[in-house]
């Protein structure tokens, strides 16, 4: 019996969890959307929004090739001396060490583009 009326509380109070919730998200969902963003509007903003764009890129492709370092580093100690494991740690530093590289060249050839485009 009392594991009936545990299922029964248990149905009914995650019916009040949906019908609160749905209640809470209806004016959520009927007021005005939100402005968008606008466009560039000539050339200078275009070049700068291209600029943000690269930056972003160019952050999020430094930090992950410092994330697959530690990964590598990772692997690397708890290869615990076994031939196979250390050759796969070795093979992710050498592709984290390759989008470091490439990141740096792509953050500079980026800079490199937007000064020679802007005269």
């Amino acid at each position: 019996m009392i594991s009936v009326a545990k299922g029964r509380a248990i149905r009914v109070q995650s019916w009040l969890i949906g019908l609160v919730s749905v209640g809470l998200s209806a004016p959520i969902a009927i007021a005005a959307p939100p402005k968008l963003p606008s466009g560039p509007t000539n050339y200078d903003d275009f070049i700068a929004k291209i600029g943000v764009f690269a930056g972003w890129m160019y952050g999020i492709l430094m930090a992950l090739g410092v994330v697959f370092l530690l990964y590598a580093a990772f692997l690397y100690l708890i290869s615990q001396g076994s031939d196979e494991r250390i050759s796969t740690a070795k093979k992710v530093l050498i592709y984290a060490i390759v989008a470091l590289v490439v990141g740096v060249l792509a953050g500079s050839i980026s800079k490199l583009v937007q000064t020679w485009i802007a005269g």
